[in-house]
């Protein structure tokens, strides 16, 4: 009877807090004849942030009369999708190449931070493939800045 008291908590929580979905049971302990902790865990993400909140559900008493409180604890941080960093991203690199250009081997440097390469060909007096490397950053503001640095046109 505890533990449904308890996943009951947990999934109201999940169902009220859009930031995060889906719940993970992760066992409870008696702590008393009339008292059982329940732990659970949740995230979730979106194109800003990334939510984890380990969730403790408290039961006290017995059968019909069991109470449940919930005890959650969640670290909410910036984050930047690979999707968003490219969309950012090729812009910059059609803007440099002043042409269309493609975006390859997107790399995660840290939460906020995502590396890639824009890729082109173009024509002066001869063929060159040309590169840049970008770097998308997701600013306290929640927009992407890309910077461009190392372009590079070899014949070929």
């Amino acid at each position: 009877m505890a533990k449904r008291a308890a996943r009951a908590k947990a999934r109201h929580f999940d169902s009220v807090h859009a930031q995060v979905s889906g719940i993970e049971f992760n066992g409870c302990s008696r702590r008393s004849k009339y008292r059982i902790v329940c732990r659970f865990f949740t995230d979730g993400r979106n194109a800003n942030f990334e939510t984890a909140c380990n969730l403790r559900v408290i039961v006290r008493g017995e059968g019909s009369l069991a109470s449940a409180k919930l005890r959650p604890s969640c670290r909410r941080e910036r984050y930047l999708t690979f999707q968003r960093a490219r969309e950012a991203m090729e812009p910059e690199a059609e803007r440099i190449a002043e042409r269309t250009a493609k975006v390859i081997g997107l790399q995660r440097h840290s939460r906020t931070t995502i590396f890639g390469e824009a890729i082109w060909t173009r024509r002066t007096s001869e063929r060159e493939r040309c590169s840049v490397e970008l770097v998308a950053s997701l600013l306290n503001s929640g927009e992407v800045e890309v910077s461009s640095r190392y372009l590079e046109c070899l014949p070929g």
